[in-house]
């Protein structure tokens, strides 16, 4: 027996039993079917399956909570993590794609992990009408997207959206500095480049940043630059002549 509220009819397989249930209604139904459905656990009404109205009961929200939020586990545990889990995680968003195909359309959006020294990347990918969920997000936000689920193509991991998958945009400490590139290293790393400044200092950004810079200046490079944990988020292009006093630095 199973004491439940009625959210969605479409989860119903039997549409002669759907009839009955109204929206946050309360009910308790006998003789439902239990599914595995990966790696949860789904209930189904059949032909044989019974449904009685019944009053208002205590529900339990933390129980749906913990289904749409599920604890976000870090990048570098996502990488290595078995196919077909349920997770959340947790990352600076570096890239974002156009939308990809046509009959099963996608937008990919790559996230790296906050680590100081390590730099850790992973591809999301939001499938048919999920797309929808990154036009909320920018280079450069510290996102966390819940309710993914692990996979791979090719050789690659990757998490895919789910029907649960939602976005939380969350604050990120952002430092601002002036900086004056004068090398870089592109052969490290397929989706990052490391640059260097006139003081030594050693930053990244995506390769997306560094070919719109490159594409029409000659090094040495003056940027004003927003930085999380050594990544260059955003950035503005100045004129290397141009002499302003560099903003103070949260640090």
């Amino acid at each position: 027996m199973l004491y439940a509220r009625k959210e969605n009819a479409n989860q119903i397989q039997d549409k002669t039993q759907s009839v009955k249930i109204e929206q946050d209604k309360s009910y308790i139904m006998t003789n439902i079917i239990p599914t595995l459905e990966r790696n949860y656990i789904s209930l189904k009404i059949g032909n044989e399956s019974h449904i009685f109205k019944t009053t208002a009961f205590t529900y339990d929200r933390a129980v749906e909570n913990d289904f749409y939020r599920l604890p976000i586990m870090s990048i570098t545990n996502a990488l290595t993590a078995p196919e077909d889990q349920r997770i959340s995680v947790q990352g600076l968003v570096t890239h974002i794609s156009k939308v990809i195909g046509d009959i099963f359309p996608r937008i990919e959006v790559i996230i790296t992990s906050m680590n100081n020294n390590v730099h850790t990347q992973l591809k999301i990918t939001f499938w048919n009408e999920k797309r929808d969920l990154t036009n909320a997000i920018q280079l450069g936000q510290l996102i966390t997207v819940y309710a993914v689920r692990t996979g791979s193509y090719g050789n690659q991991k990757r998490v895919n959206s789910t029907d649960q998958s939602h976005i939380e945009i969350n604050e990120v400490q952002l430092n601002r500095r002036l900086l004056t590139i004068i090398g870089y290293d592109n052969t490290r790393d397929d989706t990052k480049v490391e640059v260097i400044t006139d003081i030594g200092q050693v930053y990244t950004m995506t390769e997306e940043q560094f070919h719109s810079i490159i594409s029409d200046q000659k090094l040495p490079i003056s940027i004003d630059a927003q930085i999380c944990n050594n990544h260059i988020t955003n950035y503005t292009v100045r004129d290397i002549n141009e002499t302003e006093e560099e903003p103070e630095n949260d640090d």
